[in-house]
């Protein structure tokens, strides 16, 4: 349907002549259309359509651009409390009847918990959400997607997670870099507490352990005067750098190495228009929801209301700690236990008279 401008008029001021002098009808409309057109996107990209084809017919949108233009009016050359209840009885019905028919176009590509999981699906299942809430919110699509790649690098990052392990063969490089030659994963740092290197050239294997920070300390303290420090390496420790934890051997190695450890893979890289399963498909199951409301609470917060947003983060928080509890995995961290043999423990945690200490023996 065309804009009546004459009910704009009539609406806002109760007649369409003797107006002020600085009533701009012409550029409220287009202010107007320029909100409809952001929020249209919203559906469009819902239904999978084109922006001018949804709904089928642009009568709703015609009408809302009406609504939102006398309701710009009204808050400008009447008053703020008249333009609340003009959006409250006029323009929340029809954005409400506008997410019914958006909910019902979606069929089953909701469900984020099963099948292929996509940016685009996870983005959709964000939305449905906000455009229901009671303060609908509509942030750019824009927005909701760098959510999405920032959440989802904010949760891979966030702990050593169990399913972030993967057993692989790794090169240790003559500058003491480690790569793997799995296209598939990226390198972020090494999960066991033993690497085992083997020779390329006399195909000896040997074990490199990992130390904590004071005993790698004083293994650098006992050889400092040594002439030559390279070789195979035997120890090695871990120190987080950047977007990765680099590896530092003792003694450097002199040669390549081939070497077989469990590692940490790296942030998984997401299709650059979340239209893939790319990486996403790495979350287990229990995560996907989880991405999903970080989201959701994030953006809430941002665009939304702020209460709902409180909520939904404090769901947040709750499911991360059930998250933590199952899928934790502490690593190699300082406080961990370093390997030990026990023969060697025996030696160093006996006393003076040869009885263990601690009453242990």
């Amino acid at each position: 349907m065309a804009l009546d401008t004459d009910r704009i008029l009539t609406e806002v001021f109760g007649r369409t002549d003797n107006l002020p002098t600085n009533v701009d009808v012409a550029g409220t409309v287009s202010q107007a259309k320029i909100m409809v057109a952001e929020l249209r996107k919203w559906y469009a990209d819902a239904s999978g359509e084109d922006e001018g084809s949804y709904p089928s017919t642009n009568d709703t949108w015609d009408e809302l651009v009406e609504l939102e233009t006398i309701d710009r009016l009204t808050r400008r050359y009447k008053s703020a409390q008249d333009s609340a209840v003009f959006r409250q009885t006029q323009i929340t019905p029809l954005l409400g009847a506008l997410a019914t028919t958006y909910i019902q176009d979606w069929g089953t590509s909701l469900n984020v918990t099963t099948g292929d999981l996509t940016g685009a699906a996870l983005r959709k299942s964000v939305i449905s959400i906000l455009v229901r809430q009671k303060e609908p919110s509509y942030p750019p699509l824009h927005e909701v997607d760098r959510a999405i790649y920032e959440e989802f690098a904010i949760l891979w990052e966030s702990r050593k997670w169990r399913f972030r392990r993967r057993p692989l063969w790794l090169k240790i490089k003559t500058d003491g870099t480690v790569v793997t030659g799995d296209d598939d994963v990226s390198f972020d740092s090494i999960a066991s507490k033993v690497i085992t290197i083997k020779d390329p050239s006399s195909k000896s294997v040997t074990e490199c352990v990992w130390k904590d920070s004071t005993k790698f300390s004083d293994l650098m303290a006992r050889y400092a005067n040594e002439s030559d420090k390279t070789g195979r390496p035997r120890w090695f420790y871990l120190i987080p750098e950047g977007d990765t934890e680099y590896v530092q051997f003792f003694p450097e190695p002199d040669k390549e190495y081939d070497a077989f450890a469990v590692i940490y893979t790296g942030v998984p890289t997401l299709s650059a228009t979340l239209s893939s399963d790319v990486g996403l498909k790495k979350l287990p199951i229990a995560f996907r929801t989880h991405l999903r409301d970080r989201v959701l609470a994030r953006v809430t917060r941002e665009f939304g209301d702020p209460q709902e947003s409180t909520r939904i983060q404090d769901k947040v928080e709750r499911d991360y700690l059930t998250l933590l509890a199952e899928y934790d995995d502490q690593g190699s961290n300082e406080w961990s236990a370093s390997y030990y043999k026990p023969m060697r423990f025996a030696r160093e945690f006996r006393s003076f008279n040869g009885r263990f200490l601690g009453g242990m023996g």
